[in-house]
């Protein structure tokens, strides 16, 4: 069907010497299912029919209603060299997105596999520092356990006892496992002093041999040089407190503190007698104990 319209619609252009074409040339050759089509190309002019039967070769140009033929083989081969560059550059470009994409692949790969490292390095060193923390609690345990003085560990916040040596609960009159847990302010003879203690502490970063009066379990009270410095126990501030019993020492300063004070008062003693006596050796007290005598015994007329 279309080979037979191409031929008649041929045929119709070549007899026709009008502009239009006549619609009755076109009813025995058209399908009676196709009246638009029919109207459509009964409005076309015979020229341009005739471009669409049969159009010019390339290299002709249809200007001002004619046909001019222009060198278009020339001007396509002056512009090669243009479209080869772009071509290249197209390439060029092409290749750098391949490589790009390629980079941004292996960077997710590499960032992929770095994380995947680094966690397990995390892990890894989060055991380390677990495992050395643990040691250095072993450490200390033994070392404080080795120990006569005795250790704490009192939480800063609530004077908590986190840790007591062996030697600690001798010195309270209780076990190391029974300090555990109390507070500290409970054997103060004075609670001021822990605050008095916080405040040292606070300023210098330690304390050393400052003293104070404890209470033991039995109530009994003894004087102790308490050496504290801050201290990071369990993730908590802490402070590390070192005691000395030095209950003896007092007594002893005590003693002596007596005796110079009975020195002294035997002196104010035997300085007082010594004015005494170097008074009653005047001329002036003999002259006032005679007229006292006169006004005792007064002179009588025999």
């Amino acid at each position: 069907m279309e080979v037979q319209f191409h031929a008649a619609l041929t045929a119709l252009v070549s007899k026709s010497s009008h502009d239009r074409l006549r619609p009755h040339l076109l009813e025995p050759i058209m399908p009676q299912s196709l009246p638009a089509t029919a109207r459509l190309i009964t409005s076309i002019n015979t020229e341009s029919l005739s471009l669409l039967v049969s159009p010019p070769p390339l290299n002709c140009l249809s200007v001002n209603g004619g046909s001019e033929a222009f060198p278009f083989g020339f001007q396509l081969s002056g512009a090669e060299p243009e479209l080869t560059e772009l071509r290249a550059e197209v390439a060029a470009l092409r290749r750098e997105l391949s490589a790009l994409k390629q980079e941004k692949t292996d960077l997710e790969i590499l960032l992929e596999a770095t994380a995947e490292h680094s966690d397990s390095v995390e892990a890894e060193l989060h055991h380390t520092a677990i495992e050395a923390l643990r040691q250095s609690e072993e450490w200390f345990r033994t070392i404080a356990e080795a120990t006569p003085v005795p250790v704490m560990i009192c939480r800063v916040e609530d004077s908590t006892i986190l840790y007591a040596n062996t030697a600690a609960g001798v010195m309270f009159g209780r076990t190391a496992e029974e300090l555990l847990h109390q507070r500290s302010l409970e054997f103060y003879h004075d609670p001021n002093e822990r605050y008095r203690l916080l405040e040292a502490v606070k300023q210098d970063g330690s304390v050393q041999n400052f003293e104070l009066q404890c209470k033991r379990a039995d109530g009994n009270l003894f004087w102790v040089a308490a050496s504290l410095r801050q201290l990071t126990f369990n993730q908590e501030p802490t402070l590390l407190t070192a005691l000395h019993d030095i209950t003896e020492r007092k007594l002893a300063e005590e003693a002596l503190k007596q005796q110079v004070r009975d020195m002294q008062i035997e002196i104010d003693h035997a300085k007082r007698a010594r004015q005494v006596a170097e008074i009653i050796q005047t001329d002036y007290f003999q002259q006032l104990q005679a007229e006292v005598e006169q006004l005792r015994y007064p002179d009588e007329d025999w």
